[in-house]
């Protein structure tokens, strides 16, 4: 039996986003490519909206009823096609109100970090809206283990909000590396499940965008509970296995799905339940012979 996984990220909707059919319709001149598949979920890797507005989330949920035709006709079966979702910092609505990186640099040196994520967590009301319609973040918003089950296989994602305290507007123009932050009370409880044939963490940004204690007990975390790492945020595309302790763990970097930019890509996953092997492809939008090209 073969799994297909849909990866995409950084799709940046507006209210008044036009949405090209092309290059939503274009994926399924993609999938032709791949093998037949049994079954088939989505992946987004947060950043679904622009600036976190309720509007733009309705220009998604159109996006996603294109998706779900697509993979449909990949299937050549009418299914519910299940979608596992994670916010960016896009996904905030800051309400135009700067934050600058030395602000989160005071949080983390004053020690009062932790008692300020319930109110950075009603930033993502608008996404958490949309991710209690497909079943996402419905008990806990800061982690979600969801469950992706077929014939013979049960797959275990891994969903996480990467963003708390984003930088918004920062006066001095600097990124936010190294300082976001994850509470190691929520980590301790990623565990890979008893019946999970396999793994699949999300979150919009890798390990290193946090700060140093956080981002070594995600790793620490990952090596032991997760398979495949799926990450989005810095619009390119990457795969690396990394190996620590005779355990490895699959990072895959998904580029963007960006209307805005008008550019185009995405990841396909198929997990092999036969031959106990997964093949990741990449493939983005050619904008001279009009597809999406494998790199």
């Amino acid at each position: 039996m073969k799994n297909l996984f849909l990866v995409l990220s950084d799709i940046h909707m507006r209210e008044d986003q036009v949405l090209n059919k092309d290059y939503v319709y274009g994926i399924y001149n993609a999938l032709t490519t791949l093998p037949e598949v049994d079954n088939a979920c989505v992946i987004v890797a947060g950043d679904l909206a622009f600036s976190g507005n309720r509007n733009q989330y309705k220009k998604v949920r159109n996006l996603f009823g294109m998706l779900n035709n697509q993979l449909k006709k990949k299937l050549n079966k009418d299914i519910l096609i299940p979608y596992y979702i994670v916010p960016g910092n896009h996904d905030i609505n800051y309400n135009g109100q700067p934050r600058d990186r030395i602000d989160v640099v005071e949080l983390h040196n004053n020690g009062t970090i932790d008692s300020e994520i319930d109110n950075e967590l009603t930033k993502f009301d608008a996404f958490y809206e949309l991710a209690e319609m497909n079943k996402c973040f419905v008990n806990n918003k800061l982690y979600n283990a969801r469950k992706f089950e077929t014939e013979d296989i049960k797959t275990q994602i891994n969903l996480l909000n990467s963003e708390l305290f984003s930088t918004f507007m920062d006066k001095n123009k600097d990124d936010d590396k190294g300082v976001h932050y994850f509470p190691e009370s929520t980590i301790a409880h990623i565990k890979k499940q008893k019946w999970a044939n396999y793994t699949i963490t999300v979150m919009h940004r890798n390990p290193e965008w946090f700060s140093w204690q956080s981002s070594q007990n995600l790793k620490n975390n990952f090596y032991k509970a997760s398979n495949i790492l799926i990450c989005g945020h810095e619009h390119v595309s990457d795969i690396q296995d990394i190996e620590k302790d005779t355990k490895n763990l699959i990072m895959v970097k998904t580029g963007a799905f960006d209307f805005h930019e008008n550019s185009f890509s995405f990841n396909t996953l198929i997990i092999d339940t036969e031959t106990n092997t997964c093949d990741i492809k990449y493939f983005s939008w050619n904008h001279e012979k009009n597809i999406y090209v494998p790199e």
